[in-house]
């Protein structure tokens, strides 16, 4: 199976595969595969690339995950488990580092001294508390049974005195004088400078007097489209006119040119016949 999936991932271009042994650390699976891409669609591409090529040799994939995104996809077939890496990805999570780092030491050791181990912490007794602690315990619950909770009192907030009054000099006190005045007669001129309410009337008329100049304007304006329709108007039967009177010069001229030329013939039949 680790074979067929391999041949699989490498029809669709997938590179840096890696097979991991996982079954002395793990029961979930045998072996971990992992393969990279370079997006999201080699990655669903290759994935079922591999779903087609266990189905031709008889065998299924269990459960996949993350196809639709396609940055990490992870296809479970009991035996092997495929993760397919875009680069990013598979540089931020490094699966095969975290799982050589767990399988290094349990395959330095032999599997006997595995086994031992597992057996003697089986095997080893579990402490039970001594006496002493016990009593500390029951010593500890009965001094919080008998501990009263304390009123919290609010302390009481000290007045805030308010400092002393600077003395102000004679020079301070003129200076704030003078800036009192000023800033009156500002006031004043503002108010004065205030335009007073219209009257609903004075409105009304201001509102009339608006209509009729924008009516006035629009008429303008309408009159001066008029007379420059006209004048194009003007132009192009001027330019018609002139246009029928050079065609008609053209075809006297013609006629003329022609007749002179049947009048030179019948001279030279007469000059012939004598």
């Amino acid at each position: 199976m680790l074979e067929l999936i391999r041949e699989a991932a490498e029809e669709k271009k997938a590179y840096d595969i890696k097979a991991i042994d996982v079954s002395s650390v793990t029961v979930i699976t045998d072996y971990f595969l992992i393969c990279t891409s370079d997006s999201n669609v080699q990655s669903r591409a290759i994935a079922d690339s591999i779903e087609d090529k266990l189905k031709e040799n008889g065998l299924k994939v269990n459960s996949r995950e993350g196809y639709r995104n396609g940055e990490w996809v992870v296809m479970d077939t009991r035996k092997v488990i495929i993760h397919i890496f875009t680069p990013e990805v598979r540089e931020h999570y490094n699966l095969e580092h975290f799982w050589e780092e767990e399988i290094g030491p349990i395959q330095k050791g032999s599997s006997d001294n595995l086994s031992s181990m597992i057996k003697a912490r089986k095997k080893a007794p579990v402490k039970k508390p001594g006496k002493a602690a016990a009593a500390k315990k029951d010593a500890r619950k009965a001094a919080t049974s008998k501990s009263v909770k304390k009123p919290v009192v609010s302390e009481k907030k000290k007045p805030i005195v308010s400092e002393k009054k600077k003395s102000i000099t004679k020079k301070e006190e003129i200076e704030r004088e003078i800036m009192k005045k000023a800033v009156a007669a500002k006031k004043n001129v503002l108010a004065k400078e205030k335009p007073a309410d219209k009257s609903r009337k004075q409105q009304i008329e201001e509102e009339i007097f608006r209509q009729k100049q924008k009516k006035e304007a629009n008429r303008a304006r309408q009159k001066a489209e008029t007379s420059k329709k006209k004048a194009s108007e003007a132009v192009k039967t001027f330019g018609k006119n002139d246009a029928k009177k050079m065609r008609e010069k053209a075809s006297f001229a013609s006629k003329a040119k022609a007749a002179a030329g049947t009048m030179s013939a019948l001279k030279i039949k007469k000059g012939g016949k004598k």
